[in-house]
């Protein structure tokens, strides 16, 4: 996928702008909006590398952008995920609505209920990471003109 200066400004404030405000959604702080810009960082960093590398293996037009976002989505929540677990398991963490019957995790053990949280996110950071790229090719596509009828 080749884009130009203007592009990548876009998709770059494109992608800090829409994550920052899921962020405020569905958290309903506004103490994460700092957090979701390093996380838009982190995407940013791996959709550039894996642009690069995908411009180098010769993959043409819709297959090669596809490929760029499938593998960039599969790396980001490889390490997302993997950070996330690690740091509940570290700390020890519990998170109960009521406890012990409405939990996601207790003192670092993931419950289902767990598992399904992090899955919720997981999907909700794939929306963030695709819709700035969508947004950008919208606004940058070549409009075809209709045929003039007579």
């Amino acid at each position: 996928m080749r884009f130009s200066a203007s592009q990548w400004l876009v998709l770059i404030a494109a992608d800090f702008v829409f994550r920052g405000l899921l962020f405020v959604v569905f958290s309903f702080h506004f103490m994460f909006v700092p957090l979701s810009f390093g996380i838009s960082v982190i995407h940013l960093t791996i959709f550039g590398l894996v642009n690069i590398v995908v411009s180098y293996m010769k993959l043409q037009g819709r297959y090669a952008a596809y490929f760029v976002v499938i593998l960039t989505n599969a790396i980001f929540l490889a390490a997302f995920i993997f950070t996330w677990v690690s740091f509940i398991r570290v700390s020890q963490q519990t998170v109960c609505v009521s406890y012990p019957d409405n939990c996601e995790w207790i003192q670092g053990k993931i419950l289902l209920r767990g598992v399904a949280a992090i899955l919720e996110i997981a999907a909700i950071q794939v929306v963030a990471n695709v819709t700035p790229l969508l947004f950008t090719r919208a606004i940058f596509s070549r409009r075809v003109k209709s045929p003039k009828l007579r």
